[in-house]
């Protein structure tokens, strides 16, 4: 009888093609390590494809116009590249640009499929991150137990990796950072994706709390300062609002909520006085946060670990030529993504860019909306974004929480 649809009706053949590009696109970005030597993702064909074969579909989108003008502006900002002569912290090849201007216009290439895709099928992505979550939490458990023979598989499938060949080389202490590239957009990406979980409606509790503590264990392992502080500020923010519409019924404690509070924190005192769990987690896992946040006081004075120094360097570089065309050069900045895209392409795609990738809809709620609030950090304070699947992530969850789908999420009552 063939292919149906949630509604019986059968498949056409492009609705097949935009299924299987939806399932090559989201196991690639969130299970697959990127291929070797040339760390570009597996399924950018197959987006690129979409996109070349779906023009027509996107020409009255008010988003892609603002996109192509986009693009047209980082275009100039690439072609810069080879004019510019001025100082920068370091110097970008022309290559190099050239091969970020592809990235990031592919990497809307994964949004404008998602957003047509959620537009048109009803889609639930829950368990998609969940497990998700539990697979990245298996590689940050392997990373724990057996660091050194992690790390000889993970630059065998990944020999770009420059974090994991460092500390194969003794030059750096090993951080978590899964089948990627940088540890802390590994911290942000799971803070934002446990945050926009949590925030969904009727989620299972235990699928909740395996969540947020599978989420928990992997930042510990990234050894982020900033994706930790941002996760607990996150998890206490939303557990006062659950706290709020949960646990007071007209004015009555509900029992059941009642006693997984009480159960949750006895076993948390029996774990912590009774077992050595205490001490591992300070060997383990505190020790190297104190370490770290040690040699960012020590070297800057300062606990951002030298990103304000690196705003003001910044922006003592940039000039009126450079605010307008950009310059195609990544080293205006080393970790301040505003700076970053400034730099590289100026200020009005600067301005596109923001409004493409951090803007509150209208008719989008403020629970829909507050996940952002980790990506939006990670780009600011780790330009999180030369990351490529930590950007196709975030769109994939972007796109979902801006359709129609994605604007029915609640805290239940």
């Amino acid at each position: 009888m063939g292919l149906r649809d949630s509604g019986g009706l059968p498949y056409s053949k492009a609705s097949v093609f935009d299924m299987f590009c939806f399932w090559a696109m989201t196991i690639d970005i969130l299970f697959l390590p990127y291929l070797p030597f040339i760390a570009v993702s597996v399924s950018v064909v197959v987006g690129v494809s979409w996109m070349v074969l779906n023009l027509h579909r996107l020409y009255h989108d008010k988003e892609w116009e603002w996109f192509v003008i986009m693009l047209f502006l980082m275009l100039m900002g690439t072609i810069m590249t080879a004019f510019y002569t001025g100082t920068v912290r370091f110097e970008t090849s022309v290559s190099t640009s050239i091969k970020r201007f592809l990235q990031y216009g592919i990497c809307f290439c994964y949004y404008f499929f998602y957003k047509s895709y959620f537009e048109k099928r009803k889609v639930d992505i829950r368990k998609i991150i969940f497990w998700a979550v539990i697979f990245m939490a298996l590689f940050a458990l392997a990373y724990r137990l057996f660091p050194e023979q992690y790390a000889a598989l993970k630059i065998a499938v990944h020999p770009s990796d420059n974090h994991t060949r460092r500390f194969l080389a003794n030059m750096v202490s090993y951080r978590f950072n899964y089948l990627w590239t940088d540890p802390n957009n590994i911290a942000y990406l799971a803070a934002g994706v446990s945050s926009w979980y949590c925030l969904q409606n009727k989620n299972r509790f235990v699928h909740t709390i395996i969540v947020l503590l599978a989420s928990f264990f992997i930042i510990f392992c990234t050894v982020s300062n900033g994706g930790l502080i941002i996760f607990i500020a996150m998890i206490t923010f939303m557990a006062a609002g659950t706290i709020k519409k949960l646990i007071c019924n007209k004015g009555r404690v509900k029992t059941n909520v009642l006693i997984v509070a009480v159960a949750i924190l006895f076993a948390a005192f029996f774990l912590l006085s009774f077992t050595s769990l205490k001490h591992v987690l300070y060997d383990h896992y505190i020790v190297n946060f104190l370490q770290r946040l040690e040699v960012y006081l020590g070297a800057n004075s300062s606990p951002s670990g030298g990103r304000f120094e690196d705003l003001m360097h910044g922006l003592a570089i940039l000039s009126p030529v450079t605010l307008i065309l950009g310059t195609g050069q990544e080293g205006i900045v080393t970790e301040i993504g505003h700076i970053y895209w400034i730099g590289m392409y100026g200020v009005l795609a600067y301005f596109i860019f923001m409004y493409l990738m951090f803007r509150k809809n209208r008719n989008q709620t403020w629970r829909s909306y507050l996940w952002v609030i980790p990506f939006f950090v990670g780009f600011s304070m780790n330009i999180a974004i030369g990351e490529f699947k930590w950007m196709a992530v975030y769109l994939l969850l972007l796109a979902y929480s801006r359709s129609s789908q994605g604007q029915e999420i609640e805290w239940e009552e």
